[in-house]
């Protein structure tokens, strides 16, 4: 049977399959000597390249830090409103390129935000803008 990547929706054509939770517990900094195997998460029965199975470990990774944090916050142990909001960084950046987009914070409604906004997407610079909306 022939799989494609989840992810990128390439065809995955080696032979040999790990599973995506312990190839990270083997390799935790992903620095695979080789990548002619796939990853296979077996949670949401799903396979990934090589490549595209680091990017979604790490994001899975984030977003349980994240989880971490706020369980803190909730429970008591780490209070988020004691962090100063001048340290804070509220500028807004582009969702493509990461490019800073001068005039528009975080703060500022989608609504009065310029044409580069994209519902669902979010804040793009000028350059992608032309390029890509």
């Amino acid at each position: 049977m022939q799989y494609n990547c989840y992810l990128c929706s390439t065809k995955l054509e080696h032979k040999v399959t790990w599973d995506i939770r312990y190839a990270f517990k083997r390799f935790p900094y992903c620095d695979f000597e080789r990548k002619d195997f796939d990853l296979f998460d077996p949670k949401h029965n799903i396979f990934f390249c090589v490549d595209c199975g680091i990017n979604y470990h790490k994001l899975k990774a984030q977003k349980n830090i994240l989880k971490h944090i706020q369980n803190r916050s909730i429970n008591g142990k780490f209070n988020l409103k004691r962090v100063k909001v001048e340290i804070l960084d509220k500028s807004e950046y582009c969702n493509i390129c990461n490019k800073k987009i001068e005039g528009i914070t975080t703060d500022t409604s989608i609504h009065n935000r310029n044409r580069n906004y994209i519902e669902g997407f979010g804040s793009l610079c000028s350059n992608c803008n032309y390029l890509y909306g």
